[in-house]
């Protein structure tokens, strides 16, 4: 809503409504609702991915972009080997997405430092946090942890945090 009042670029609404729609298609705690979720959230990441290369800076990609990349793409690499045995039948679905919001974080790393487009690479950043901790809390959550009882609001504060932040930083720097 804010960002439609603002005019904010079409894909940042896009972007924001396939979030809201993923969420409430996670809330039917169901395999069905979990896959159309995740579908939903899919879409929001390709959005945002080429939301960011928008405002790509004239130039060619930056030293940072190329090593921030390849920290993105090992890590994403590491959390779906470790997901990997425990997906079963979410093996594919999960993997697909581990590519779209590791696309997502990679086209953040190239938004340029001016303005306030920092804000939106950290919010890329929470937002690929967010998923890494929700993704083990359901195929691979810790036993008898404590901490456990907190991850879901862990996981929302930084959800709805790096949204926040994307929305700020696109709006403020255009």
């Amino acid at each position: 809503m804010i960002a439609a009042l603002n005019q904010a670029p079409v894909l940042l609404i896009a972007a924001l409504g396939f979030s809201a729609l993923g969420d409430m298609l996670l809330a039917r705690e169901n395999d069905r609702g979990f896959l159309s979720g995740m579908a939903a959230f899919f879409t929001a990441h390709i959005a945002y991915a080429i939301l960011f290369t928008n405002y790509l800076p004239p130039g060619g990609v930056s030293k940072f972009q190329v090593v921030a990349s390849i920290i993105l793409i090992l890590l994403s690499a590491a959390i779906y080997r470790y997901l990997r045995a425990k997906l079963g039948a979410f093996r594919v679905p999960v993997g697909l997405y581990t590519v779209a919001i590791a696309v997502m974080g990679i086209a953040a790393t190239g938004l340029p430092f001016a303005k306030s487009f920092g804000l939106a690479l950290l919010g890329a950043g929470l937002f690929m946090a967010s998923d890494i901790m929700l993704a083990i809390e359901k195929f691979r959550p810790p036993d008898h942890n404590k901490a456990r009882r907190y991850m879901p609001y862990l996981v929302w504060a930084l959800y709805w945090f790096a949204q926040v932040l994307i929305l700020l930083g696109i709006l403020w720097s255009i």
